[in-house]
């Protein structure tokens, strides 16, 4: 990938405590967010998470002066999407382990195979319902996981379990974004029958809700990303 700094602005937000920029305009669109992800980390930035993102976004959201920065991305996200650096791993018959930043090895190692189950085993029945490994690895239990498009009433959405556990705190700054478009807003997790790792993607539906969906890292869907770095 070139020099991702060329033409780009970089655009301040901050983030658990700490200063970060952010690339704008984003990265891509493309159908292969491992892609993605692979031309950051080689321009030195790293690609966003989930939490992250959320917060990238209410600072392009609420730059003041101007509705630029707010109105372009509204349409990226109608148009595209954002893909988040968050993987999501199905386990049938037990859950959702969600990762942030993982290594893009151990992500094509992993995809459709008894490895996610492996690697995930001794996992303790007390640390399934919450972050924990430093905040870097959640879980969804499969009763918490509805198989369809779910619609959420926005005042719930941040503690549906799937949001509260990728976005963890930042869930309910998301819960505001999508107060102020329509007030809608849903999930869909379709989930799949055999072990595989997915990716987060936010987007705005035609009838203007916002929407977090997961798919496959490759060939799906056309996303952006949000290419950031910690500030020293």
């Amino acid at each position: 990938m070139s020099d991702l700094t060329a033409e780009r602005t970089r655009i301040p937000f901050d983030y658990h405590g700490f200063s970060f920029d952010l690339l704008y305009p984003e990265i891509g669109p493309s159908y292969n967010a491992l892609g993605l992800k692979l031309g950051i980390n080689e321009n030195g930035f790293v690609m966003a998470s989930a939490a992250e993102a959320v917060s990238a976004l209410v600072a392009l959201l609420s730059i003041p002066l101007t509705d630029y920065y707010r109105d372009k991305t509204i349409h990226m996200l109608r148009t595209t999407g954002l893909w988040l650096d968050t993987a999501c791993r199905f386990v049938p018959e037990k859950g959702m382990y969600i990762e942030d930043h993982p290594e893009i090895e151990k992500v094509t190692a992993e995809n459709n195979s008894g490895r996610i189950i492996e690697r995930f085993k001794d996992v303790k029945a007390e640390d399934l319902s919450k972050r924990f490994n430093e905040g870097e690895i959640g879980f969804v239990p499969l009763t918490n996981l509805e198989d369809e498009v779910t619609p959420i009433r926005v005042c719930g959405f941040a503690r549906y379990p799937l949001v509260q556990t990728l976005f963890h705190e930042e869930a309910e700054r998301l819960g505001d974004i999508a107060s102020g478009l329509n007030g809608s807003a849903y999930v869909s997790v379709l989930r799949p029958a055999n072990p595989v790792t997915k990716f987060p993607v936010i987007n705005i539906r035609k009838d203007g809700g916002l929407q977090v969906r997961l798919f496959p890292y490759s060939g799906t869907v056309d996303g952006s990303a949000f290419a950031i770095s910690r500030r020293e």
